[in-house]
């Protein structure tokens, strides 16, 4: 998630409402260092609660209803989301 705490706690304590996410999926052939973040620090793997290496896609940042949420898996180191914030600014020229 990468929507404020605020908005994220709300909409999830009432089981309605919408976050932001930048999705992430397990292809990492290719990375594009600008707007993609690698994740294949093994103990980032764990914490995020990963089987495998990852990447974040900011390119692909949308916001999506809580109930499509299954359930939190792990939690995204803060060196992981600062380098997903600069992919962010990146892709969205901020």
């Amino acid at each position: 998630m990468v929507s404020n705490d605020g908005a994220n706690f709300a909409a999830t304590s009432l089981g309605r409402g919408t976050i932001t996410i930048v999705p992430l999926t397990s292809n990492v052939s290719k990375v594009r260092a600008e707007f993609q973040v690698l994740i294949d620090d093994p103990e980032a793997i764990g914490e995020m609660g990963l089987t495998s290496a990852s990447k974040a896609q900011a390119e692909q940042v949308r916001t999506v209803s809580v109930e499509r949420l299954a359930a939190i898996t792990g939690w995204v180191p803060a060196w992981v989301m600062r380098q997903v914030d600069d992919a962010l600014k990146f892709h969205l020229s901020l």
